[in-house]
């Protein structure tokens, strides 16, 4: 997706910053603090973001070095980070660890749901998210646990990203449920559908709204749930190298298969 990217320019002791981000007021008020200057002399502009998906809500290092530099130099900088870079200096998900347990009785129909997850943070500053939320929310039951933990790592603050934190905690729930399907020999719509919350379970209260026994059952109306493959998907094992490689061969440079490549440049005829 988009690259974090900034623009700094300072006009005397009043500063312009043109950021990819989420949180203009964040940005003015991060950096002011470093350059220990009022938040009304820093000026964000960040007309559109292409691609943040929680990566973009806070003021990221390369902000204040791109602000650095243009003071340092008193020309715009253009501060614009690498791929490689957007693995270390920006927000990043936490990995997470998780422990996913469920009981049913033969009819499909939850008994009790356990769930808990382990996720990092950094030492200097406490980021957690709602992993553990599904199970309060999602399915009818008698019985929940769950619990959350974090471990504080050397590594900079993890952060939102592509979705919010419950995205983790449902997709192992999700990938629990399908497993007690194949194990209940019933279809993993049907098994949804027979422990669809009608009321909140955590707070036993209607939902203001909610239609996804409807989406269930247009969907897989849609797509042809009714007509799929029913045996579970199993991963293959490779076969051994002489079952079926082939060994990589030459072509002969007089073989006119074989095309030269040529090198482009601007005044070769095309």
């Amino acid at each position: 997706m988009e690259p974090h990217a900034t623009i700094a320019l300072w006009e005397g002791e009043r500063l312009t910053l043109y950021d990819k981000t989420q949180w203009v007021e964040n940005d003015r008020a991060e950096i002011a603090n470093v350059f220990g200057i009022a938040p009304d002399a820093i000026r964000v502009i960040s007309p559109f973001v292409g691609g943040a998906f929680g990566s973009a809500l806070r003021a990221w290092p390369h902000v204040a070095l791109a602000a650095l530099a243009a003071r340092a130099t008193g020309r715009p900088v253009a501060l614009e980070l690498s791929r490689r870079e957007l693995y270390t200096m920006v927000g990043y998900r936490p990995h997470t660890e998780q422990r996913v347990a469920l009981a049913a009785g033969r009819d499909g129909r939850l008994a009790a749901i356990v769930q808990e997850a382990t996720a990092q943070t950094s030492f200097y500053e406490e980021y957690a998210e709602r992993t553990v939320n599904p199970p309060a929310m999602l399915y009818a039951y008698p019985n929940v646990r769950t619990r959350y933990g974090l471990v504080a790592m050397d590594i900079n603050t993890p952060t939102p990203m592509r979705a919010p934190g419950i995205t983790t905690g449902l997709f192992a729930l999700e990938c629990a449920m399908d497993e007690l399907a194949v194990a209940l020999d019933v279809d993993p719509v049907e098994l949804r559908l027979r422990n669809h919350a009608d009321r909140d379970p955590h707070k036993d209260r209607p939902w203001s709204s909610k239609e996804l026994a409807a989406c269930y059952r247009l969907a897989a109306e849609r797509f042809g749930w009714a007509r799929r493959d029913k045996r579970p998907a199993r991963c293959a094992r490779a076969p051994p190298p002489s079952a079926g490689a082939w060994r990589p061969r030459s072509i002969p440079r007089s073989d006119p298969r074989r095309r030269r490549r040529r090198r482009w440049s601007p005044t070769a005829p095309r």
